[in-house]
């Protein structure tokens, strides 16, 4: 049997929002590639590949940095070549995905084996290595799920689940694109066609950020409360696919926490986005003595906001802040930003 030849070479894509997920594909399949296939189907190698540029950051939520440091690849094999080019008709190759952990940026040699003849999607999911692992799933430390809510997981409905929609994990994910040299084919390949893939990892998850300074004495605690969250979003697009509804009984408490010795509180979060069909109020309960009492989280209407109902976005910080005189007739709206500008999460 002869020896395999290299089959990859790495390449990278300028501007990309996080990191450029690159996979190459490679020579005609020969009898080496027969051979290794353990279910005796012809398999490509295809190497994934993911870079970055260093850059400042900006804090947000008193922390500007991201804590993605594993990853996994994720194929979606269409389920029929005869039927359309649709998320719907790609179906998870659990399988076949590779998770990797990853000390730095750039990581180099991720692999997957992919059974020739049917085209492929390539999910790639970034998270940190305390909050889930994919090489066991049914562990209860992981704090989300992958799946989806029908018996037939698909592309198009495939979705992150965290187990409370008040802690929920930082999510990075992408879907990889093809290119036949420079020129984007789609995002849809057959591993024997000589195709290159690149994608960009964009945050999934939306920041939130409430600031409350000159605290009475008398307040012994404040939690931040929210009204209806996104309990699972789509992986590919952070579209909302499961939501709370008022009396579910599902966990709304975000935290509560007693002021500082500078009479303040800080609550910083990650939420699933909501977008502008699922906009959602927060609260304020506010312990005094043996009375709590809630105030509605006031701002000023404006692209993020409306009526005191924030549109949660993936990759947007919002930031709330004011003093506590200010509880019943409203709080500033600091700043929103698009968490990938370049100053912000020192990866692109």
């Amino acid at each position: 049997m002869r020896t395999r030849a290299e089959i990859w070479r790495s390449l990278w894509l300028p501007g990309c929002l996080l990191a450029s997920c690159l996979l190459a594909s490679c020579r005609e399949p020969d009898a080496a590639d027969a051979a290794n296939a353990a279910d005796g189907a012809l398999t490509r190698p295809v190497e994934v590949a993911l870079s970055t540029e260093a850059s400042p950051t900006r804090a947000f939520a008193n922390d500007g940095t991201h804590r993605v440091d594993r990853i996994v690849a994720i194929p979606f094999r269409k389920t029929s070549e005869s039927l359309p080019d649709d998320d719907r008709n790609y179906v998870p190759a659990y399988t076949l995905a590779v998770q990797r952990d990853v000390a730095s940026f750039p990581v180099t040699g991720l692999v997957l084996h992919l059974p020739v003849g049917s085209t492929y999607k390539v999910l790639v999911i970034g998270y940190n290595r305390a909050d889930y692992d994919y090489n066991d799933r049914s562990n209860p430390a992981n704090r989300f799920d992958l799946g989806s809510l029908s018996s037939t997981a698909t592309l198009a409905d495939f979705h992150l689940y965290p187990k409370s929609p008040t802690a929920v994990p930082e999510f990075f994910t992408c879907l990889c694109t093809a290119y036949d040299g420079s020129a984007a084919v789609g995002t849809a390949f057959r591993p024997e066609r000589n195709y290159r893939l690149s994608g960009a990892l964009g945050r999934l998850v939306s920041g939130f950020s409430v600031t409350i300074t000159g605290i009475p004495p008398f307040v012994k605690a404040l939690s931040l409360v929210a009204e209806n969250l996104t309990r699972a979003s789509k992986a590919t697009d952070g579209s909302v696919v499961l939501w709370q509804t008022t009396g579910d009984g599902g966990n709304r408490l975000i935290a509560r926490k007693t002021p500082s010795a500078a009479r303040s509180v800080v609550f910083d979060c990650y939420l699933l986005p909501t977008f502008e069909t699922r906009p959602t109020r927060f609260f304020l309960d506010v312990e005094h003595g043996a009375l709590t009492q809630r105030f509605v989280v006031k701002v000023p209407d404006s692209e993020v906001s409306a009526d005191s109902r924030f549109i949660l976005k993936p990759n947007r910080a919002i930031n709330v802040s004011g003093g506590y005189a200010a509880i019943q007739l409203g709080f500033n709206l600091g700043f929103s930003v698009h968490l990938d500008d370049d100053a912000w999460d020192g990866l692109h």
